[in-house]
């Protein structure tokens, strides 16, 4: 009996050291190497100006260093693998999961047969590189008949000759590289500007989410306490890794958070989706420590740091879901491509910030929630996510659709760390984006420049 509770005991003790390296390889990003050696400089457009890195870039690169890996074209509906740089092998898409998400991932694990406890069946020839994110073969029953159903798959399912072969080729560590159609890089637009205004805040760019294009930074890579930005990334990570329609209950260490949150109470049970109106509109710390606890194996840091280092954020560090500690950190540049993930990805983060009920949600249960962002009211705010800590000061990302002709306009991210006030007094968060945008309007569009 004794040997039996030692054995048990050590068990206890792996399965903990595990979690705990898990929770610590998030903090310190250990996965996000492969991308970093084609992100960290911005590529040139034209003299003072320049744009930052896209998945193009990504791929351009693999290319020229004779790289094997993996490319996913949802637009073209086609899975490629590349051998030292050359296309060994293209094969089509027979299903696709909506709201693919889009990034840089590996493949971590292989298995001739998985099965699949959502739809309740078997996949052949199954890769999987993210969450439950799984390139396979035909789904079949029990029985060994294919089902024949989009609703059984697990992201990507192609034939099962094709997956076959697919999964002999690719090895695991491979780069699995998912490019959607909005990941297409747009012109740059080419600009003789004034100069832009004293911002007072410790960091900022603006730049072009369609091109990539910087119009105006400062300190753009010092990174920096983000506070309720995290939110943003909380959302993102469980709308990709849980159902939104899934009810998760409430527990009372899940409410320790700072600050209190009218309607969520300990002992009931909320639908997840509903969880997002108060995390992204009130900035309830309380939803996202709920929200949170509905990734699978309880590692949602994890699973932020990890998607972070997808998406080119190369100096972002998550340690919370809400965004309290100090050590919730990133550059200015870090969040231009959190701010384009989730316009790409998961517009709906977005639309919710601006006060906007999406489509597939339910309306809200919380009438007393108010929308604390700034600019939810304005007419070309697409969406965007404020935040404070003492150590941050006031924090900004902000998404607007900004004519730059007649019938033509671009999205511009505005964000700003470190502002000293909030909507009054010298440099506050609200004045400071102000005077961004109206330098935007003066020098932003196609009749003050050459295309």
């Amino acid at each position: 009996m004794k040997k039996r509770l030692f054995l048990l005991f050590i068990l206890f003790i792996l399965l903990s050291t595990q979690s705990f390296l898990l929770y610590i390889s998030g903090f310190l990003g250990y996965d996000r190497t492969m991308a970093l050696d084609y992100v960290s400089q911005p590529a040139l457009i034209q003299e003072g100006q320049t744009r930052l890195r896209d998945y193009i870039d990504l791929r351009e690169g693999f290319l020229s260093e004779k790289r094997d890996f993996l490319e996913i074209d949802s637009t073209e509906m086609k899975v490629r693998i590349y051998s030292k740089g050359k296309t060994e092998n293209t094969f089509s898409i027979l299903y696709k999961k909506e709201g693919l998400p889009s990034g840089l991932f590996s493949v971590q694990s292989k298995r001739k047969t998985a099965f699949s406890m959502d739809g309740g069946v078997y996949l052949p020839y199954t890769l999987n590189y993210y969450g439950s994110c799984q390139i396979h073969g035909e789904p079949y029953s029990g029985l060994g008949q294919k089902t024949g159903s989009d609703k059984d798959m697990e992201c990507l399912t192609l034939s099962d000759r094709d997956a076959k072969i697919l999964f002999n080729m690719a090895e695991i560590g491979m780069p699995v590289l998912v490019i959607n159609k909005n990941a297409r890089r747009t012109e740059a637009v080419k600009l003789t500007v004034a100069d832009f205004p004293d911002i007072s805040a410790k960091s900022f760019l603006v730049a072009d989410i369609d091109s990539g294009q910087i119009l105006a930074e400062k300190n753009s890579e010092v990174p920096l306490p983000i506070a309720s930005l995290t939110k943003l990334m909380t959302a993102a990570v469980v709308k990709e890794q849980a159902d939104l329609k899934s009810a998760v209950l409430v527990k009372n260490w899940m409410l320790r958070p700072y600050g209190e949150t009218r309607g969520l109470a300990a002992g009931f049970s909320y639908p997840l989706e509903q969880l997002y109106y108060l995390l992204l509109q009130e900035s309830s710390n309380d939803a996202a420590e709920v929200l949170s606890s509905a990734v699978p194996g309880g590692n949602a840091i994890y699973a932020m740091n990890q998607r972070a280092g997808s998406i080119l954020m190369e100096k972002t560090r998550f340690v919370d879901a809400h965004g309290i500690d100090v050590g919730n950190q990133a550059t200015a540049r870090d969040l231009f491509y959190l701010a384009r993930y989730v316009q790409d990805s998961h517009p709906e983060i977005f639309e919710i910030t601006k006060g906007i009920k999406p489509a597939g949600f339910s309306t809200s249960i919380f009438p007393y929630a108010k929308n604390r962002n700034l600019f939810f009211n304005s007419q070309n705010f697409i969406g965007g996510k404020t935040g404070y800590i003492i150590e941050s000061k006031y924090n900004g990302l902000f998404l607007f659709d900004f004519p730059i002709a007649e019938g033509e306009s671009r999205r511009v991210a505005i964000i700003i760390l470190g502002a000293p006030h909030w909507q009054t007094m010298q440099g506050n968060l609200k004045g400071e984006t102000e005077k961004i945008l109206a330098w935007l309007s003066n020098n932003y569009s196609v009749k003050n420049s050459e295309r």
